[in-house]
């Protein structure tokens, strides 16, 4: 009895140790101006200065490359139609190369799609992934810029806020929703779906519509809600595409970089939801979400968009 009331002690010790360390932590932070308290229910967070420049830099740094990646997406569309398809046209039932560039075939039943779609595909992914950094970017620097005019409430953001500020925050959630549909556009699209859920591929754009009129109606009025809608967005077209998806090995085409992607966008939206109790939480997100938009980009051209066609100098 004795041993099990000291060890009860120690823990309690511990627990009284730990607990100070980390209200410490939290009260250093705000004498350095690195967070501010956290907001109450369906109350918008506060930024510290410092937390601004980090949310702002955090996703700028992002642009130009997504801009270069986006070109080159286009680019590496082209040109892998071009050389794949001439080892295969003599099997195309399509009348000439112009049309071939615009039919989708079934080469010895492998599916193989069109120009047009890979076209497609890249711009619909790379304007998604541009418009996330540069809106998300715009916002940050909007709302650093006019941070004396903060709202304080729900009610107070449609009288107090800025225009301009109110607009981009708007922007800013619905690009989400729209990045999202962009992201899995490829997986959608340059696989061969089977019947039970082909809908996906116009059905993840009209959840994205969706998604933009309830933040239009309701922004930052159900913060819980609002997170849940982009955790079920994200998350319905990756499981469904892992459960009834599958290519002539066996598996799902670029599975694991949707996964490793996805796993980063879901471990990031625990440190989204921590502002005020980490230093630089939203900041910290935008990196999440950077990693995760790099695996998948890096999956979307491992997997569609390198061409298949390997050349030997000699």
């Amino acid at each position: 009895m004795g041993k099990f009331t000291e060890c009860s002690a120690r823990k309690s010790s511990l627990s009284r140790v730990f607990n100070g360390s980390v209200s410490d932590f939290k009260e250093w932070s705000k004498t350095q101006n690195l967070m501010n308290n956290r907001a109450e229910a369906n109350v918008m967070y506060v930024p510290t200065p410092h937390e601004h420049w980090a949310n702002t830099a955090s996703h700028a740094v992002m642009i130009i490359p997504s801009i270069l990646a986006n070109e080159f997406l286009i680019e590496q569309a082209r040109y892998k139609f071009d050389n794949d398809a001439t080892f295969s046209m003599n099997n195309l039932t399509c009348q000439d190369t112009a049309t071939a560039y615009n039919c989708t075939v079934h080469i010895q039943n492998h599916f193989t799609p069109s120009y047009s779609q890979y076209e497609f595909c890249s711009r619909a992914y790379g304007i998604s992934l541009i418009s996330l950094f540069m809106v998300s970017t715009l916002f940050h620097w909007i709302s650093f810029t006019q941070s004396s005019w903060r709202p304080k409430s729900h009610a107070g953001c449609s009288i107090r806020r800025p225009s301009l500020n109110k607009l981009f925050h708007v922007c800013d959630r619905t690009t989400i929703y729209f990045f999202i549909a962009g992201s899995y556009t490829p997986w959608l699209i340059l696989i061969n779906l089977p019947d039970k859920i082909v809908w996906l591929r116009w059905g993840i754009w009209v959840a994205a519509i969706l998604g933009t009129t309830y933040t239009f109606m309701f922004l930052e009025k159900y913060k819980l809600l609002d997170t849940l809608l982009y955790v079920a967005v994200g998350l319905v077209p990756g499981v469904a595409t892992y459960l009834y998806t599958t290519d002539d090995s066996g598996s799902v085409s670029g599975i694991f970089e949707l996964c490793v992607g996805g796993a980063f966008y879901l471990s990031g939206v625990v440190i989204f939801k921590c502002d005020g109790i980490i230093p630089f939480a939203h900041a910290i997100w935008h990196l999440f979400v950077a990693l995760g938009a790099f695996t998948h980009y890096y999956g979307v051209y491992k997997h569609f968009y390198q061409s298949s066609v390997q050349y030997s100098v000699l």
